[in-house]
């Protein structure tokens, strides 16, 4: 089923209301979160890389300007406006992720983060069981609950911001942050995602050290969050939720984000290039969930075809109060017509 043309429209959608799919995006569990992104139009291309994949739960941690919905940010993100409306703003990654059960860093080095930190390449990441988990989940006919409530903004936050960067890319961040602020709205060209970097000198060691002990702290915080979660006094069991963490466009994630997550995901690349543009790793890695998911839900479909509406075109299941049709052609998910 299409999304209504109305969400696709340039409206103001800031109230979270639920998957805007019937049945609900494939990726409900799933949400992405990208640090302090110095160019709204780098945000619209994660918007709409996110829509293409039916995940709909952005997420920014540590903004540098109050709004990042602009002209060119409306017209990279396409028909996921409304991704680019509601998207969250928070102070850290513990604070965007406090509903999340595990914590997905992408970076480009992997060696980099903690030996405490699960490491895995993106062909192998479902290997996880908390991944594994979401990408199992039957299709439910109820809509995702919403995010945590969005952080407001303020000067000081976005001072912060500048201040991890140029820790990050040792001093010459807070000139670069500033030009590249002012200049989100002239230039449509994204900027090349680091990701995250190798650790070297002094700077980089301390970083690191302080990197494992926040790691420590943030699992014991993670584990509670999630058996928190688990059961709302009798109520519905929740559905598990990971997030994928990405870096900002040209100096990634620090080493103590990094260890801050229970995952480090690398994505290989050929030599021609250092680093993926933002927007492209998010779709690298939405696209790696958004086929397991859809592959899982049509392996499950052909299993229970003889119990439910089997057609000679598609592979039908159920397991949110209807049925759903996946076309074997194109791989769209679709409501069956009633019998």
């Amino acid at each position: 089923m299409h999304p209504p043309q109305s969400i696709t429209g340039n409206r103001d959608h800031t109230a979270w209301d639920g998957s805007q799919l019937d049945p609900p995006a494939l990726l409900s569990g799933v949400t992405v979160v990208i640090m302090s992104p110095r160019k709204p139009v780098t945000v619209g291309t994660v918007a709409r890389a996110l829509g293409s994949f039916e995940c709909e739960d952005l997420r920014i941690v540590m903004p540098r300007q109050e709004s990042y919905i602009t002209r060119h940010a409306k017209s990279a993100s396409k028909g996921a406006q409304y991704i680019l409306y509601r998207a969250g703003h928070y102070d850290s990654i513990a604070e965007a992720t406090s509903d999340c059960d595990v914590r997905v860093a992408f970076t480009r080095w992997a060696q980099s983060s903690s030996p405490h930190v699960y490491k895995v390449d993106i062909n192998g990441l479902t290997s996880h069981p908390a991944i594994a988990n979401v990408v199992t989940q039957p299709l439910l006919r109820s809509p995702p609950p919403p995010p945590p409530p969005s952080s407001p903004w303020t000067a000081a936050a976005a001072a912060a911001a500048e201040a991890a960067e140029a820790r990050l890319g040792g001093g010459a961040a807070s000139t670069a942050s500033t030009s590249g602020a002012a200049s989100g709205d002239e230039d449509d060209e994204e900027a090349s995602v680091a990701e995250s970097r190798p650790a070297s000198g002094s700077s980089a060691s301390s970083l690191s050290t302080a990197g494992h002990a926040d790691s420590n702290s943030s699992s014991s915080g993670s584990s509670s969050s999630t058996s928190s979660s688990s059961g709302t006094g009798g109520g519905a069991p929740r559905m598990p939720k990971i997030a994928l963490v990405f870096g900002r466009e040209e100096l990634g994630m620090s080493d103590e984000e990094v260890d801050s997550c229970e995952v480090c995901c690398s994505v290989p690349i050929g030599r021609l290039q250092e680093s993926l543009s933002l927007s492209h790793a998010v779709s690298i890695a939405l696209c790696n969930l958004y086929q397991a998911r859809l592959q899982h839900l049509t392996s499950s479909a052909a299993t229970s075809s003889g119990d439910s509406h089997g057609t000679a075109d598609g592979a039908a299941g159920g397991g949110f109060g209807g049925s759903y049709l996946i076309d074997p052609s194109t791989g769209a998910l679709r409501v069956a017509p009633s019998m």
